[in-house]
């Protein structure tokens, strides 16, 4: 009997070195994992600095705000680095929201899903026109610049316009998740809280027509 209770003690203490073994094993798991996909954004990060010329900081976004009714966020750089208010702030995946106000070694980021945020967007696949107007919800909705038949689709991919400067062109934005009468609602592509590291760009603006000269009198 003894030994009976004694081996069922041993096997006990054996289980529960093995349910310790395996927790330590599956939180390595979970940090290795967490690694890996931080190791990729930043490759996607290194990326696109080496191709892009109008690129000012890469930052740490350091805080934001997904509970408030407001959407702004937090950039660990600021004049220190060159950063300028109404600076676009994007991550690999897409676009942010744009520099707000600037301290010396820090920024606040109004995010593109304030109510205060208005971009100038089309659609990927054919260019149809409009803007998306944050919701403070975490999406976006978007009105079409012409009224009529509402041409939008499920699942179509919203990207920023370049109307009016500011934001580059074609920089991906949302995805469309509902369609109404007249526009739609919006998941964005590049959530905040996801993005440890973002870059700041120079405001983007069009490139002037160049100027004819005067034809010469005969």
């Amino acid at each position: 009997m003894l030994n009976s209770v004694t081996g069922f003690f041993k096997m006990g203490s054996r289980h529960a070195k093995l349910e310790k073994e395996l927790a330590i094993a599956k939180s390595r798991l979970v940090e290795a994992e967490a690694i890996e996909a931080e190791n990729a954004r930043l490759k996607d990060m290194l990326k696109l600095t080496r191709t892009r010329k109008d690129v000012v900081a890469v930052a740490t976004l350091t805080a934001s705000t997904p509970s408030s009714t407001r959407r702004f966020a937090t950039l660990g750089v600021g004049r220190n680095k060159g950063l300028e208010k109404g600076m676009p702030v994007r991550s690999a995946r897409g676009l942010i929201g744009r520099v707000l106000e600037v301290g010396q070694t820090s920024a606040r980021v109004l995010l593109i899903t304030d109510t205060e945020s208005l971009v100038p967007i089309r659609r990927t696949k054919d260019g149809v026109a409009g803007f998306a107007q944050g919701q403070g919800d975490g999406t976006l909705r978007v009105r079409l610049v012409n009224l009529g038949i509402n041409p939008l689709k499920k699942g179509d991919v919203i990207v920023s316009s370049g109307a009016g400067g500011l934001y580059r062109p074609g920089t991906p934005m949302a995805v469309l998740t509902e369609i109404l009468r007249d526009g739609a609602i919006a998941r964005v592509i590049s959530n905040p809280t996801d993005a440890d590291y973002v870059l700041v760009e120079r405001a983007w603006a069009p490139e002037a027509p160049p100027v004819e000269a005067p034809a010469e009198k005969p």
